[in-house]
């Protein structure tokens, strides 16, 4: 019987052993989550031999990593002298950290962890100790969503930011900061500063917000003017003044930095191709045989396809700028890009076509056309307007088009952003057209937001309009009286200078008709423009037949 009771005893203390030092070695560490309190005995262990830091019997943990941040390892509660310590992995040479003394004789470490990695946590004793203890394992998540990215303020307090780069936690909106006082919380890209005084210098901040907690600010130093309207010009026909709003300039392109025969995508940082293959057959070469302003152009042949290097934006207005010389006998070509990713979505398109006619593609497939001249530099601007969905195409100084934006260049409705433009030699499908063209003085820029426009007439105020009307009809001029029309922006109250444009009324009674017109017998018509080559105003013709209903 009683060989039978210590047969027992000895099975029931092996288990009892076994039990003790499951996780006696690295290999076979136990794994936790966070913890507080986990009771742990080193008293049955086995010095593991995993280095000479701790040399007394250890046991081993190992934790996951759920987020970035700081983990902490504490075995304060301890009834005996400890040691601690963090590896890597299983290898005395990937210790992250170690501790003897910290809280009292027991040991606490503190490291920096990365979601999804494993962190291995040795219990230990100082010299030959061991004994009873509670283990603390604690993680502090850091925000690595991190802070909105490519904040920009202009000038007048108007501020846009993109979203975070990478997101690990719920994102409820973005708290906003002016010289570091009370935080407004926005869930847009944007935000307009108010009550600025005009001179001062500020700082901007903005804070990503999350469901538990803020990320480190992003910041912006910028100084408070008010910027004019531009392109103010005066319809002395028709006694109209009219304007763009003021704008910030992202990025500009003249290209007299460098030499003729470069290939663009390889010598320009803004510049690359539709395939990304700079110096390749899709590149341009930089010329100096035209120029718009002194004293290169980029000149795009057949089969050259560029691509304007820009961000993806979402909100905010924008405007795409250049001059464009077709000579004759050749055609032109561009179109803009939905995202900077090219081919994912046309926003719009243009064709200058070797018999003088502009084909558009804006919300509809050649849905405008227009007369251009060759031989000459042409204005072209696209404003992008992603905060009210409108784009609007001018042509030397004249809108031509306005159209809904997320409509593209063929009318299906997509995306609301805007991401870069195209530059191709390329002719418009079911034309004979050989493409043949110089481009020069590319401007983005983002439009000011404006909120009215104060309009003069010799001085005394004429009207005040809304933010998005650039063009103001005076009323009761007298024929051939000279007067000074003039403009200002307003900004949540504060006025800009005011731009003045003298001139004399002088309205349009009668309009030279076209000349030299000829119809074969087959009802096929040709003409010539009008004599006086004032093409500023022609928009088109209208086709009759015997007086009835005319086509344009």
């Amino acid at each position: 019987m009683k060989k039978l009771l210590f047969i027992l005893f000895a099975i029931m203390l092996a288990a009892t052993v076994w039990a003790q030092v499951a996780n006696d070695t690295c290999e076979t560490a136990e794994v936790v989550d966070e913890v507080t309190d986990l009771p742990f005995d080193t008293t049955e262990a086995t010095p593991s031999g995993f280095s000479a830091f701790i040399t007394s019997n250890d046991i081993w943990y190992v934790y996951t990593a759920t987020s970035n941040g700081s983990l902490y390892a504490g075995i304060c509660g301890s009834s005996f002298d400890t040691k601690l310590a963090i590896y890597a992995e299983c290898d005395a040479t990937s210790v992250l950290g170690q501790n003897d003394d910290s809280c009292g004789l027991q040991s606490e470490i503190t490291i920096d962890v990365v979601d999804g990695e494993d962190y291995y946590i040795r219990v230990g004793g100082y010299s030959s100790n061991y004994g009873t203890g509670v283990l603390d394992v604690i993680l502090t998540p850091s925000f690595f969503s991190g802070p909105p990215v490519d904040l920009f303020v202009t000038n007048t307090g108007y501020a846009t930011w993109l979203e975070p780069e990478s997101s690990s936690r719920d994102l409820l909106g973005y708290n906003v900061y002016l010289d570091a006082g009370t935080p407004v919380l926005v869930t847009d890209l944007f935000y307009q500063y108010t009550g600025l005084v005009e001179g001062q210098a500020y700082l901007a901040e903005v804070t990503a917000v999350y469901d538990d907690g803020e990320s480190d600010p992003v910041e912006y130093t910028f100084t408070v003017t008010y910027d004019t309207p531009i392109n103010v010009m005066v319809n002395t026909d028709a006694g109209t003044i009219s304007w763009l709003a003021p704008t910030i300039t992202i990025a500009e392109d003249n290209f007299d930095a460098f030499t003729a025969g470069d290939y663009l995508g390889v010598v320009s940082d803004n510049w690359t191709t539709w395939s990304n293959s700079p110096g390749s057959g899709e590149d341009a070469l930089i010329s100096d045989v035209q120029s718009s302003s002194p004293t290169n152009s980029v000149l795009v042949e057949a089969n050259d396809d560029l691509v304007y290097i820009m961000d993806n934006y979402t909100t905010g207005k924008y405007s795409y700028d250049m001059k464009m010389y077709v000579p004759a006998g050749y055609s032109g070509y561009f179109n803009l890009q939905k995202t900077s990713s090219p081919g994912q979505e046309w926003g719009f398109e243009v064709f200058y076509m070797t018999n003088g006619t502009a084909s558009v593609s804006a919300a509809g497939s050649g849905s405008f056309s227009h007369i251009f001249n060759h031989d000459e530099w042409m204005d072209l601007k696209v404003i992008v307007d992603l905060d009210n969905d409108l784009a609007t195409y001018y042509h030397n100084g004249e809108e031509m088009i306005e159209y809904q934006w997320t409509l593209g260049a063929n009318g299906n409705a997509g995306l609301l952003s805007f991401g870069g433009a195209n530059i191709y030699g390329g002719a418009n499908p079911g034309s004979s057209d050989t493409p043949l063209f110089y481009m020069d003085d590319v401007v983005l820029s983002v439009l000011q937001n404006v909120s009215n426009y104060n309009v003069y007439l010799d001085g005394v105020s004429a009207a005040t309009v809304a933010e998005g009307i650039n063009e103001y009809s005076y009323e009761g001029l007298v024929e051939l009286q000279a007067y000074t029309a003039g403009v200002s922006a307003l900004y949540d109250g504060n006025e800009s200078d005011i731009v003045e444009v003298d001139f004399i009324y002088e309205p349009i009674t009668t309009y030279d008709p076209p000349t030299d017109l000829f119809v074969t017998h087959l009802g096929y018509a040709t003409w010539s423009a009008p004599e006086s080559g004032d093409m500023r105003d022609l928009l088109g013709y209208n086709v009759y037949l015997d007086g009835g209903t005319p086509v344009f």
